[in-house]
């Protein structure tokens, strides 16, 4: 499942990553409306589903540190969308799932223990 220390990096604490990441979240948002993005529905079916294994395969690591490793629902959107689609619809639906993610698991405390749920 990826690199065990592997963890995504705190961008708050990071300005040059948050704004590749405001850059990129650009991009695809622009990708997005310029296509219409046809394959939503599938798209979004696949995704939920993915964060929602990722979620169950890290609830141990979550109930022991209080955290959840990242890389594996990162790894899996990747492989799953680049067989799927072209690199670039690829990329631009790992930046939009990734982000939308974590902003989910942020909200309903999934991601740290203590965090409001």
């Amino acid at each position: 499942m990826g690199h065990p220390n592997y963890r995504v990096p705190d961008v708050a604490m990071k300005p040059e990553s948050f704004r590749k990441l405001t850059e990129h979240l650009a991009l695809a948002a622009q990708w997005l409306e310029k296509t219409g993005w046809p394959t939503r529905v599938e798209d979004v079916a696949l995704a939920n589903r993915i964060y929602l294994e990722w979620l169950q395969a890290t609830d141990r690591e979550w109930l022991s540190s209080g955290e959840r490793d990242r890389y594996p629902l990162v790894a899996a959107l990747d492989v799953e969308f680049r067989l799927r689609h072209d690199e670039q619809m690829a990329d631009h639906l790992c930046v939009f799932f990734t982000t939308a993610f974590e902003a989910r698991a942020s909200k309903s405390g999934a991601n740290r223990q203590g965090d409001e749920h």
